[in-house]
Order: C-alpha cells, then sequence, then structure tokens
C-alpha cells in the first residue's frame, strides 16, 4: 500500500511493521536484525525512523543502521 500522506512517525512505523512480516515469514524476527541501509528523504524523516526503532525493536536488538539522505 502507499504510504505518502501518512506522517514520518506512521510511516517509520509502518515500515516496521512491513519488515517484521517479511521477517517472521522467512522464520526471523526484530530481534535478528543486524543491519540496515536506511534511505531517507530528509533528516525529519530519519529522526522519526530512529524513534521507531527505538520503540518497536526488542530490547536486545540494536542493529547497526547507516542512513543516507537526499533526494
Amino acid at each position: 500500500s502507499d504510504l505518502t500522506g501518512m506522517s514520518r512517525e506512521d510511516q517509520s512505523r509502518e515500515l516496521l511493521s512491513r519488515l517484521e512480516e517479511v521477517l517472521f515469514a522467512s522464520g526471523s524476527d526484530l530481534s535478528q536484525l543486524v543491519k540496515l541501509n536506511v534511505f531517507a528523504a530528509d533528516a525529519e524523516s530519519v529522526s522519526a525512523l530512529r524513534q521507531a526503532l527505538a520503540t518497536q525493536l526488542p530490547e536486545t536488538a540494536r542493529p547497526a543502521v547507516t542512513y543516507a539522505i537526499g533526494q
């Protein structure tokens, strides 16, 4: 589904939910994340995603995250 029209915070939560679904379907989960590469349109999007990661990832999951910001 389309994420346009959603707030950055809602987009971030939705993306993590989708990632969790894909991981679950392959027999894994968010606690197994080791590395994330994130391509964001702006710094505000990165901030929203960082907040979502902090609240949605299990306490034991702290993957390395690379952020690329640009148009």
